[in-house]
């Protein structure tokens, strides 16, 4: 997303501006809220477009290169735009989905090199939800003198329904942690978790309540970052193929397209609108290798 690729003077601008909102804008009188000012577009694809994993990329890419730049969007492509990186991710949550109940997810993400995992994860609190135009500030946080980043979007899903045009959005905080030494995480229970995430002590779940893989899965992604897209006013949107399959028995889970976008009352107008014109007509002329629209998360999860 966004605050994780190219900013601009615009962006940065607008971040100093939401923080400084979330820390005078009360909601409800105890907490401030945010409108999330950036997210991604996303889509998911039939995954037997991608038997062959290369192919696949390739064919989706110029695609979707091509009918950019028929709208006049234009697009920088990577120096190596399939070069692939692979990684480990798994969802955690409770045996009665405490977490989840709560609309939060625990989220592990470990890096796989020659098909092995590293030793270090990355590690994300997530609190989503839909129907709403903002999120809680104070919805996930991390243990004082912690490094992490905290992030509020709205995710855009296309292709609702096998309807083009039909997206539905969901709004997220969260906050993530980098290398974390896998053997800290050993006991995955509620309370070695809360070590990094103190917000989880408030929840009313048991510290000692273990947590496992959300529905027993567990996700071997790929994921290619082939290029941008240039939709003006400074507000540049990142691609991004991502292929999810049972880590053990390798069964494709799903595939999907997305684009960093601006989101919010203050985004420039005229470079929203021409995201969204992009994203709905990349469902008009690829209907046929699309599949129903929902976050991919939802794969996993089932909600």
């Amino acid at each position: 997303m966004l605050r994780n690729r190219r900013l601009t003077g615009w962006w940065l601008g607008l971040l100093v501006a939401v923080i400084a909102l979330t820390v005078i804008a009360p909601l409800k009188g105890e907490t401030a809220s945010v409108v999330p000012a950036c997210g991604e577009m996303k889509l998911l694809l039939q995954p037997d477009y991608f038997t062959d994993r290369n192919e696949g990329y390739i064919k989706f890419w110029t695609t979707v290169k091509v009918l950019a730049m028929e709208m006049g969007i234009p697009v920088t492509e990577a120096k190596n735009p399939y070069k692939e990186g692979s990684r480990k991710i798994v969802y955690m949550d409770t045996k009665a989905r405490d977490l989840s109940k709560m609309h939060y997810i625990i989220r592990e993400r470990v890096k796989v090199k020659d098909g092995n995992p590293e030793g270090l994860v990355d590690l994300t609190l997530r609190f989503r939800t839909s129907g709403v135009d903002a999120v809680p500030s104070a919805a996930v946080g991390a243990a004082s003198g912690i490094k992490a980043s905290i992030s509020y979007d709205d995710d855009v899903a296309g292709f609702v329904g096998g309807i083009a045009g039909n997206n539905v959005s969901e709004m997220s905080a969260s906050c993530s942690i980098k290398k974390i030494p896998s053997a800290d995480l050993r006991g995955r229970s509620l309370g070695d978790y809360a070590r990094y995430f103190p917000g989880l002590l408030k929840l009313g779940v048991p510290l000692d309540a273990p947590l496992t893989a959300v529905n027993g899965k567990i996700v071997r992604e790929f994921k290619v970052s082939p290029g941008e897209f240039d939709f003006g006013q400074g507000i540049i949107g990142e691609a991004s193929i991502s292929l999810w399959f049972d880590y053990n028995t390798g069964k494709a889970i799903a595939a999907e397209f997305s684009f960093d976008s601006a989101r919010g009352p203050k985004a420039p107008a005229a470079a929203v609108t021409k995201a969204e014109a992009f994203f709905n007509k990349i469902q008009e002329r690829m209907g046929s290798v699309l599949a129903p629209g929902q976050m991919k998360t939802q794969m996993v999860t089932g909600n």
